[in-house]
């Protein structure tokens, strides 16, 4: 069986996307998996969406998340199915 792919648009087409970077755990995610989503802190944000940063600069952006700014706790197994979008996902339960 032969694969497909989807057309490549042209140059001159906009094209909507989106990416997540992922890399190492912090301390706290770190207890359940060894990678999670970066994530920026707010006053990086422009200078993340700055063309005129440097790749250094952005790259030094790319490290864990400060896990004393999260919280973990055990959700419902609602949330495994993707066709439940609901508060319930995020809502605690006893562990």
């Amino acid at each position: 069986m032969r694969a497909r792919s989807a057309s490549t648009p042209s140059s001159s087409q906009e094209v909507l996307s989106a990416a997540i970077i992922v890399g190492e755990a912090n301390s706290l995610v770190g207890g359940m998996h060894d990678r999670m989503p970066v994530m920026l802190m707010s006053e990086d944000y422009d200078r993340w969406l700055d063309p005129t940063t440097s790749v250094s600069e952005l790259k030094a952006l790319l490290k864990p998340y400060d896990s004393a700014l999260m919280e973990a706790y055990a959700v419902s197994r609602v949330v495994n199915r993707v066709t439940n979008d609901t508060e319930e996902c995020i809502e605690p339960v006893k562990a």
